[in-house]
């Protein structure tokens, strides 16, 4: 083999050295200089938790407004009439029946004609109250008085006539004619329909639905008379019932316009007990009529 051959033969692999020594270095240093980063790794998320749900509130249900009630309407108020009439005497002094002006004479069985030109007053009120002084009888037998006053029992129908519904006999007449004579007249007011009471008695009256009205009669003065005795009795009838009370009392001074204390402490006494109304008779004259507290008194 020549030299020059082998000389290029060596050269060439030295070159070949050279370069791949060459080509070492430089992939040496690329890969030095060049940094691979790690690969991506996505991180797992973490589970987003589900939201505890909220517990639907149960909607509070609107208060059902209580009915607003009705008012009850104010009853519309009722008005109810009594009516006072004083002493009549629907009947002739018996000694005396002879004159041609007598009580019998003059009305005959003409019954409406003493209350003629009054009922008007007295038909339409609820009640009217009136004090009789005589009897209706037939007895012949008297107390002895000198006045003493009497006539037929067919007469109580002057009374249903004039539109009285009650008459007192807590009088000084009502027993002219001793027990009978009481006796027929209150007979005589029971055929005609007219209510009565005697000194000390109580009496409930009611007309259709009307009012109860209780009625207490008495004389002044006697046992029926005294405040005692009338606080009871108006006390009395309330318990019974009664609505209204009337205390109609004889009393006073005849021909007198005047009341007398005994009068003024009584009939005092009577509205303080419970009494609406004192109704009095027997001056024959009219007395004064007074508010006292919550009733009224009727004098005469």
């Amino acid at each position: 083999m020549n030299k020059l051959r082998v000389f290029t033969d060596i050269l060439t692999v030295v070159i070949i050295i050279a370069v791949l020594a060459a080509a070492g270095g430089f992939i040496l240093r690329a890969t030095d200089s060049v940094q691979v980063p790690d690969p991506l790794v996505t991180p797992t998320p973490e589970p987003t938790p589900e939201p505890t749900p909220e517990p639907t509130p149960e909607p509070t249900p609107e208060p059902t407004p209580e009915p607003t009630p009705e008012p009850t309407p104010e009853p519309e108020p009722e008005y109810f009439t009594l009516s006072f009439v004083g002493d009549c005497t629907l009947a002739s002094i018996r000694n005396k029946g002879q004159f041609y002006n007598n009580f019998e004479s003059v009305v005959g069985e003409d019954y409406a004609y003493p209350f003629a030109r009054t009922v008007q007053y007295f038909a339409d009120d609820y009640m009217s109250f009136a004090n009789l002084e005589c009897a209706f009888t037939d007895a012949l037998e008297d107390n002895g008085s000198t006045f003493v006053f009497k006539s037929d029992p067919a007469y109580a129908q002057i009374l249903s006539e004039g539109g009285i519904e009650f008459v007192t006999l807590a009088n000084n007449h009502a027993k002219d004619y001793l027990e009978q004579g009481i006796a027929d007249t209150r007979a005589a007011l029971d055929a005609v329909g007219v209510d009565c009471a005697e000194d000390g008695e109580g009496f409930l009256a009611q007309y259709g639905d009307g009012p109860v009205v209780g009625v207490y009669c008495a004389l002044y003065p006697d046992v029926y008379s005294t405040p005692e005795a009338v606080a009871e009795a108006i006390a009395s009838l309330r318990e019974q019932g009664a609505e209204i009370v009337v205390c109609a009392f004889h009393w006073g001074i005849e021909g007198s316009y005047q009341v007398t204390p005994g009068q003024q402490t009584i009939g005092e006494a009577a509205i303080a007990a419970g009494a609406d109304i004192v109704y009095g008779s027997h001056p024959h004259v009219l007395q004064r009529a007074e508010a006292v507290g919550e009733g009224w008194i009727l004098y005469s």
